[in-house]
């Protein structure tokens, strides 16, 4: 399965916007599903301000699959970025105690 556009979102559907220790924001940037060449789909994802603000995607048989693969890809994603494996990143201004992920510590 190769992703049409494996390297850019050509449509955003989410984003989250993350507190960064030192004043500056993260964003997470979640496309709208692609077809992969076979018939299947492929949801990308990026987080910026964080890591490599690489493209990721998930695949999945449907759009909705990808949708929650690609939730879980980015929930284990983020939980291992070194700031917020230190305590660096927080959410709605660090009154969450979590980032509102699908499983945060």
């Amino acid at each position: 399965m190769i992703p049409m556009n494996p390297d850019q979102i050509d449509v955003v559907i989410a984003r989250r916007t993350f507190q960064v220790k030192g004043g500056r924001e993260a964003e997470l940037i979640i496309g709208a599903p692609q077809p992969f060449t076979d018939g299947d789909y492929f949801r990308p994802f990026q987080v910026t301000g964080l890591g490599d603000a690489r493209v990721y995607y998930a695949g999945g048989v449907d759009a909705y699959q990808a949708l929650i693969l690609a939730l879980k890809k980015i929930t284990i994603h983020l939980l291992t970025l070194p700031e917020v494996v230190n305590g660096e990143v927080q959410w709605l201004d660090g009154s969450e105690p979590n980032l509102g992920l699908l499983a945060s510590p």
